[in-house]
Order: C-alpha cells, then sequence, then structure tokens
C-alpha cells in the first residue's frame, strides 16, 4: 500500500470541560442511512470494511480559501474495540498548535462520533449516547490527550467532564512546504483519522452481536485559515444531525444478517437490461475515471458522464489521490416485473474489462449500495450523487493483466432487498458501486449501458427472480465474499 504519511499521532484519553457546540438539524432527510460494520477477530482489513460518505468536495478555480470538505468513513470491530477511520479532502489544513484542555477543538480541523448505545433514538442525550471529539494534529503534539474530547449524555445534556479510554491517530498530506497553517503555499490535500473506541470504555464486556443495531452520526468541523477568519460551516453524517438529538442520527449495523425473502414459490423471472423489451436502465460514473481528472483536478460540480460507455468504481487511502476516486451509479425501472409478485432474487451483472495499471493493481472489494433515486444521468456530478442509505453486498473484483475481450469478465452483486423495497415501493432501484480500497492503482473498469449493439452482452443487467405469495419458501441467500 502506498500512502503518504506525514506524522502518526498517538493520542491517549482525558477528560475536558470543553466540548461541541450544539449543531442543529440542517435539512429534512426521508430515508434511514446506515453504515454496516464487518467483524475482524484481530487485525481490521481495511479494503472489506464497511463505509459511508458524506460532505462536499469543493474548490474555487483560483484556489483560495475557504472550499469544502468531503469525507469517506471507513468503520469495522473486533472482539475488543469499535474502530472508525475518516479519510478527508480538506484543500486548507489549519490545525490548533497550542490546545489545551480548555481551548475549542473545533474552531480548526477536527472530526466527531456520536453514538447511541442502546439505539432509543431519544431526543436528548441519555446515558448510553457518547461522543468522541479527535482533533488534528501535526507536530508537538504531546501524548495528545490536548487533541481529544469526550462526553456521555445526562439525561438532559452532555457530561464532558466524563472520561474514557479510547485512542485516535491522524494523518496528513499537503502539497509543498510551509503546508498546514498556511495557505501561501498552493493547496494542501486532507487529513485521515483512525479512532479507537473499547467496548469497555462504552460499559460492555465485549461486542454488539451480530445484527445490533445501534445509532451513530458524525460531524466533521473545518477551518481554512487562522481563526477567526476561515470559517466553513460543518459537515455532517446525516443531514439531520443534531448533536444534542440522537433521534436525528444514521446508524450502524454490527455484522449484518443475510437477508431473507418472502415464502412464495418460484414462478418466473424478468431480465432488465437496455435493448430487452421494454427495459429502462440509466448509468453514469463520477469523479476521475480512468484518467484520473476528477477532484481537484476536474469540477465536480459540473463533470458529468451519463453518456460514457464505462463505469469506474476506485479509491483508496491516500487522499492526495482523490482525483483518481470514483463512484458508479445506476438506475433500473421495474415495470416489467409482473405486479404482485414476491421478489425472491435480485443480481446485477457487470462485465470488467480493465483496471488501472494493470502490474501493480490489487483486488477490490466492489461494493454495492442503495441510494435515493433523485440523480439524473446526464446531470448526475460528485457533488450532488446520493449518499448511500446501506450497503447490500460486496464482490471481489481481481485485476487484469491483458484485456480480456469482448464482453469483459463477468460479476455479479446480490442486490435482493432493495429490489424487493423498491418494487413493493412502485419505485424503480437505484444504486451505487464504490470500494473502501486503500492501494493505489485501484480503479475498476465495467461496461455501461451506453456500449454499442456489437457488445450488449456487455451491458449492466438485473435478472429477478419472482413467484407467487404464499406457497412454499425458497431460499436465496446472498452472494458470499471472498475471505483473505
Amino acid at each position: 500500500m502506498r500512502r503518504l504519511v506525514l506524522l502518526l499521532l498517538l493520542a491517549v484519553s482525558t477528560g475536558s470541560s470543553c466540548c461541541p457546540q450544539p449543531i442543529a438539524a440542517a435539512q429534512s432527510e426521508g430515508a434511514v442511512r446506515r453504515v454496516n460494520a464487518p467483524h475482524f477477530g484481530d487485525e481490521i482489513i481495511w479494503t472489506e470494511a464497511g463505509l459511508l460518505w458524506f460532505g462536499t468536495a469543493e474548490l474555487k478555480s483560483d484556489r483560495t480559501p475557504p472550499g469544502r470538505n468531503y469525507v469517506d468513513v471507513r468503520v469495522a470491530y473486533t472482539d475488543d474495540e469499535l474502530v472508525v477511520c475518516a479519510n478527508v479532502v480538506d484543500y486548507f489544513i489549519w490545525y490548533d498548535q497550542d490546545a489545551q484542555p480548555s481551548r475549542d477543538l473545533t474552531q480548526y480541523d477536527a472530526l466527531a462520533i456520536y453514538l447511541d448505545t442502546r439505539h432509543d433514538r431519544s431526543p436528548i442525550p441519555q446515558q448510553d449516547d457518547y461522543f468522541f471529539l479527535t482533533g488534528l494534529c501535526l507536530y508537538d503534539c504531546g501524548d495528545g490527550s490536548d487533541y481529544r474530547r469526550q462526553g456521555q449524555g445526562t439525561g438532559a445534556t452532555w457530561d464532558t467532564t466524563w472520561s474514557g479510554g479510547w485512542t485516535a491517530h491522524t494523518w496528513a498530506s499537503w502539497w509543498c512546504n510551509p503546508g498546514p497553517n498556511s495557505n501561501d503555499c498552493g493547496i494542501d490535500f486532507g487529513w485521515w483519522t483512525y479512532v479507537h473506541v473499547p467496548w469497555s470504555t462504552l460499559g460492555r464486556a465485549g461486542p454488539p452481536g451480530s445484527g445490533d443495531v445501534w445509532g451513530m452520526g458524525i460531524l466533521l468541523y473545518d477551518r481554512d485559515s487562522q481563526p477567526p477568519a476561515g470559517y466553513v460551516a460543518p459537515e455532517t453524517w446525516l443531514a439531520t444531525l443534531s448533536t444534542n438529538s440522537p433521534s436525528t442520527w444514521g446508524e450502524i449495523v454490527f455484522d449484518p444478517l443475510p437477508y431473507q425473502p418472502r415464502s412464495a414459490v418460484v414462478t418466473g423471472t424478468t431480465v432488465i437490461q437496455r435493448g430487452l423489451e421494454e427495459s429502462v436502465v440509466e448509468d453514469s460514473w463520477v469523479g476521475g475515471g480512468g484518467t484520473c481528472s476528477g477532484g481537484h483536478e476536474g469540477d465536480p460540480d459540473q463533470d458529468n458522464h451519463g453518456s460514457d460507455t464505462s463505469l469506474f468504481v476506485a479509491n483508496q487511502q491516500l487522499i492526495a489521490d482523490f482525483p483518481c476516486f470514483s463512484k458508479s451509479y445506476l438506475r433500473f425501472g421495474l415495470d416489467t416485473v409482473p405486479p404482485g409478485k414476491v421478489i425472491l432474487s435480485a443480481t446485477l451483472t457487470l462485465h470488467h474489462w480493465g483496471n488501472a495499471n494493470p502490474s501493480e493493481a490489487q483486488p477490490s472489494l466492489v461494493q454495492v449500495f442503495a441510494v435515493d433515486s433523485t440523480w439524473e444521468e446526464q446531470s448526475l456530478a460528485w457533488n450532488n450523487a446520493p449518499l448511500a442509505r446501506e450497503r447490500l453486498s460486496a464482490t471481489w473484483v481481481e485485476p487484469l493483466t491483458q484485456f480480456p475481450g469482448w464482453p469483459g469478465v463477468l460479476y455479479e452483486w446480490d442486490v435482493t432487498k432493495a429490489v424487493a423495497e423498491a418494487y413493493a415501493s412502485g419505485e424503480q432501484l437505484s444504486i451505487a458501486l464504490y470500494s473502501a480500497d486503500t492501494a493505489s492503482h485501484s480503479s475498476k473498469y465495467f461496461t455501461s449501458s451506453e456500449t454499442g449493439d456489437w457488445n450488449a452482452e456487455g451491458r449492466p443487467r438485473l435478472k429477478v427472480i419472482w413467484g407467487e405469495p404464499g406457497g412454499g419458501f425458497r431460499t436465496y441467500l446472498p452472494l458470499v465474499m471472498k475471505q483473505e
């Protein structure tokens, strides 16, 4: 794995009377959003972590502050702790060089994680609710305790004198010296934080059980110049997040249980693919594609690829390579599935035809997510693309060392749950593909629906198996992820 690591900070916990200022909900957000956290016995493999994203990557054409931040968040847990890794695109990095327990870390670059361990969705913080705030530090950080804050709910507000043991690590990446805390040299790239919260800190003897659900919220603070200048409005997950109201947070699901369809007798199959009967299929990608021309190298608000014959998926740990990150979005109309049926199985098929740097490319665990169907094929861009509702499944995609010939190498993803829910509500299936890859050269290239009729077989395909309600039970388990 290639990473530009400028400094590692190991921090230990301390109590503090200083806490984040209350943030009220910004706007309404209809669908519940959740991140699925996989369980690892000891060492976490971040490529296989749960994934969510939020925020806006915004850089002025003259590359002057302020900018806006985008965040990828990887989530996983072990027998001992919950671990959250946030990868922040930040073009102007500022951190407090003289942090003390009384200082407000939210006046600089910092990230807060909120947990509702009973998932009781209280309107005010209860004793089962916690927050953990980590501030960026690069030099002379001491033991790191001055760059951390925490709190526990009281039933009315936050007790910021509460102290529980946890650790955090921070990294950063920039263009040239003097780098952070100076805007004289051009743009920076961003920073990372890894937050480790032991179960004992949360009053538990061990991890939650498989399928358990907690509330979770994330709040990113940003400063793009020396305070009091350079204020940037916080980014939040969810958009509805109010720091003092767990009822407005998203969800974290621990080691989710497989989706089980309703009982039914298999009676039919519908294949949805552009060019077949009355199939409605739309797709587009956002980001850097195969040329790494997204992010701060492109225009995240304007770049649209709805007419491209390819789809791209790419991510990595090195935030300086944000121009290479890519997501793909697909939408399938379900009108060709007869009404009144039970969805027993739904499989997405894509054909892989290439990838970045074949001699160094690594396998990618490409994840598929249910997303809101609020995007348009010919106007979709990085900053207006919908967020994930939840991960549906994931499939390992192996790198290609040479062109395999058309239509490419076939890969499949289980999307049964999302199809069943969309079908029941009379909506289209809307999904996104992204990865939690950490290595460089992670981009994987797939064929889109815009490919010519000569390669019709290679177009994205949705196969739906359906049945009559009330009959015998047939089980269709989700696709199994390859484990290393």
